[in-house]
């Protein structure tokens, strides 16, 4: 299972924290903490040329060459 930021959706791969039954990112609580949902492990993130998307360096904490797998009919 990962964790996924719940607004965004994507994969969040930092520190976690539980306040209030839910699970939030970063250490501690601050401002800037978000909720967090779990979900099934990711998959390869892919452009609409269907070519794999790079992580983006920049943020340290967020995977953005991995997504939430879509959810299958059944």
């Amino acid at each position: 299972m990962a964790w996924y930021i719940r607004s965004t959706g994507q994969l969040w791969i930092g520190e976690t924290h539980e306040l209030h039954g839910f699970t939030w990112t970063e250490k501690n609580h601050m401002s800037d903490s978000v909720k967090l949902e779990q979900g099934r492990d990711p998959v390869k993130a892919r452009s609409k040329k269907g070519t794999f998307k790079p992580d983006d360096l920049s943020t340290p904490n967020v995977d953005e060459s991995k997504v939430k797998p879509k959810k299958t009919k059944g």
